[in-house]
């Protein structure tokens, strides 16, 4: 299933792709329904008067969250339960050649199962491997096929499930790169090419991750960084940030002139955090200044606040 979830076969060997079992049958195992023959045919005695019942239950092989859809006439049900940000954070190794890169998903209520295809520039960069993190992600896992033109996938699932500790990365996908310059803007992107995004929580909730990019810290700014994830803005402000140690960090918005409009002082633990915040009354229409105060240094991003 796991190959067939990534792409790596179109379909299950060996078998037809829907099985059809007669609607009156009764499993003797509803538990274990496979363990063994049921009927596929129903016998019509005689053709002599209209036959009314021959109803069957179609079931799709490998159909694991009941998504098939018969018709193709008919949508299938969102049954996804919201979105999971995921995104990633450019660290270039010290030879300039390669590129260790945590994955980040914020899923508070843990994860029991991860599904997605990551497409990249392969004139950039070349896929190089997953490392393990919060979670182990083993090779079989992987669909690296189509990683010479730009596109990979993998499907993970454990039954235990897994609390994904904050700030940590799921994972760390390595890269090497091509062509290394200072200025580089890898151009990697989440999508549904091979295996379609999911990520199921420790109670099976589905939810679709949504990819908020890259983060390129600038050269000057290996101890931490900050970034605006939306601008201009209008009632609220997201952003994220790094901290290269745990402690504390001083976050305020000011005006043009330096004076607060709004301040926080918050512990947070080494990694990188992603903050939504409603903005206070007293910020009308202009341009203002988020501050980012860190054991590690200060950091600045101007923001547009609109009407």
């Amino acid at each position: 299933l796991t190959k067939l979830v990534t792409g790596m076969i179109p379909e299950l060997p060996g078998m037809p792709a829907w099985r059809f079992v007669p609607q009156d049958y009764v499993f003797p195992d509803p538990l274990n329904p496979f363990a063994e023959a049921f009927p596929e045919l129903i016998e019509i005695p005689s053709l002599s008067s209209d036959w009314l019942d021959a109803n069957f239950v179609a079931i799709k092989v490998g159909d694991v969250n009941c998504s098939a859809v018969p018709n193709a006439l008919v949508a299938s049900e969102d049954r996804t339960f919201g979105e999971a940000p995921m995104y990633g954070q450019w660290q270039m190794a010290a030879d300039g050649r390669s590129c260790r890169m945590p994955l980040y998903l914020d899923l508070p209520d843990g994860l029991s199962a991860l599904q997605f295809t990551l497409e990249f520039d392969a004139g950039q960069l070349s896929f190089a491997g997953i490392e393990p993190a919060a979670l182990t992600i083993e090779p079989w896992q992987i669909n690296r096929r189509d990683a010479a033109d730009g596109r990979i996938s993998l499907a993970w699932y454990d039954a235990a499930g897994r609390h994904l500790p904050k700030g940590e990365p799921i994972c760390y996908v390595v890269w090497e790169v091509h062509q290394p310059t200072a200025e580089l803007q890898p151009e990697i992107r989440l999508t549904d090419a091979l295996a379609q995004k999911a990520a199921y929580d420790l109670a099976g909730r589905e939810y679709v991750p949504v990819w908020r990019g890259v983060a390129v810290p600038a050269a000057d700014e290996a101890s931490g960084w900050l970034e605006l994830l939306a601008n201009p803005v209008r009632d609220r402000l997201e952003f994220r940030f790094s901290a290269a140690r745990g402690g504390t960090v001083h976050l305020q918005l000011t005006d043009l002139n330096g004076r607060p409009v709004w301040t926080a002082d918050e512990r947070v633990d080494e990694g990188i955090h992603e903050r939504t915040i409603g903005l206070p009354a007293n910020v009308t229409s202009g341009v203002y200044v988020l501050v980012l105060e860190t054991e590690g240094g200060r950091y600045t991003r101007r923001v547009v606040v609109l009407d």
